[in-house]
């Protein structure tokens, strides 16, 4: 009885989230380059940061692992070339538009890049890799 009532609060839960919205201003900038948000496909998230789709992809990019990369490379090839069929320049591919599109999304927007869990992953990788080439002459010149 008591999984019963569980599952039902679970389902209300759900329920309230999925008629969750939010407000974006005519306005509105990407928090990543500064840009208007609505010159390009972009995301808004609950908190209301709101990033252009290739800036986000550019920010997290790095932070996924190597088989998530590779689903994310095949997806967005998977775009291109719904984009050529629709053009009149290649046959259907195989998965329907909006299935690529809900899984991009999953990968791209899972959470906020700035108050999510990939800021709390990130919070000590420093601003210079030490390791990476031309960075010792910038973390030289921040010396005192």
């Amino acid at each position: 009885d008591d999984h019963r009532r569980a599952l039902s609060a679970f389902k209300e839960d759900l329920k309230k989230a999925e008629e969750r919205c939010i407000v974006v201003a005519a306005d509105q900038c990407c928090e990543i380059c500064g840009a208007d948000a609505m010159t390009e496909r972009f995301y808004a998230f609950t908190c209301t940061h709101c990033c252009h789709e290739a800036c986000l992809r550019a920010l997290i990019l790095p932070t996924l692992s190597e088989k998530c990369r590779e689903h994310l490379f095949k997806l967005e090839e998977a775009r291109l070339q719904h984009q050529a069929a629709a053009a009149g320049a290649a046959a259907k591919p195989g998965s329907p538009l909006a299935e690529v599109e809900d899984e991009l999304d999953g990968i791209l927007a899972e959470d906020c890049p700035f108050c999510g869990q990939l800021m709390i992953d990130t919070i000590m990788k420093p601003f210079i890799d030490p390791n990476e080439a031309g960075e010792a002459e910038e973390i030289e010149s921040w010396a005192i």
